[in-house]
Parts: C-alpha cells; structure tokens; sequence
C-alpha cells in the first residue's frame, strides 16, 4: 500500500543536530476545535468541532511508516488541543504504550483539561514537551477571550 509520506524525503524534517531545537515530524489526530476563542483562526481553516482519527491509525502512522521505515523518533502532535477531548487523550497514549514505540512527542494542551492519569499517560507514552497558553491571569481578559480558562477550576 502506498502513502503520502513515500512522496518525499519526511526523514530531512528531523534535525538531530540541535539540542536545544530538535526536528520533529507533525502528525494530527485530530482537527477541528471545540472552543471559541475569539482571536483563534482555527474554527475557518479546520472548521468547529473535533473530528478525530482512529487512534490505530494515527499510532500506526508513526509507528509504521515513520518510526520504523524512516527512523523518526520525533514527533510533534499538532491538535490544536491535545488533551480535548481527555478521553481521545487517553487512548493515544495507551496506544502509543501498547504499540511499544520508543518515541519522544510534544503537544499543546489547554490547562482546563486534564488529570493526574492523562499527565502519567502521557509521560509514558514518550511525551516530552507540553506547549500551552494561558493568555492571561486576570480574570476579566480571560473571560472576554472566551478561551474557557477561569483562574480557579470550578469543581
């Protein structure tokens, strides 16, 4: 079966002689977003709404043609929140667990979501780097962006 990634050279995107930048190669599972920011673009280029990938096939992309055909150890989760839904969260690392990939990954994460079990999850599953946003910490600003982070979680 022939996939995109055989159209070109996905290997040139992985720097290894940066230590403090190191290349990585992007993979979605998933894309659309939930949330109404109101500064975001994202609801114009991928539309509201999360629309995910199967977890085997996302795990499988990195695992088959990019880990083990093209030696990518690197890779950047560009969701544009990796942890909404949490529950999506958690069954791509435990699939990335199960598959047994030695991997190293990187995502964005909206603080509003998450656990002891997802951050666990994630560490194991090879994630490194966790890029997030919190605009702001005054309450009003962060209400009027509309981005769902208050500065006290509601329980």
């Amino acid at each position: 079966m022939r996939h995109s990634y055989d159209d070109f050279e996905v290997s040139s995107y992985q720097d290894y002689s940066s230590v403090t930048i190191p290349g990585c190669v992007t993979v979605q599972s998933k894309r659309g977003c939930h949330m109404k920011c109101i500064y975001c673009s994202t609801p114009f280029t991928e539309w509201t709404g999360c629309r995910s990938r199967k977890i085997e096939d996302v795990v499988g992309e990195m695992g088959v043609y990019l880990n083990e055909k093209r030696g990518i150890k690197r890779f950047f989760l560009a969701d544009n929140v990796f942890n909404f839904p949490l529950s999506n969260a958690k069954d791509f690392c435990r699939g990335v667990i199960k598959s047994g990939l030695s991997i190293e990954w990187q995502a964005i994460i909206n603080p509003a979501y998450g656990d002891d079990e997802l951050f666990s999850l994630m560490r194991r599953a090879g994630c490194v780097f966790m890029s997030l946003g919190n605009e702001s910490g005054v309450e009003p600003v962060l209400r009027n962006l509309e981005k769902g982070l208050r500065l006290r979680r509601s329980e």
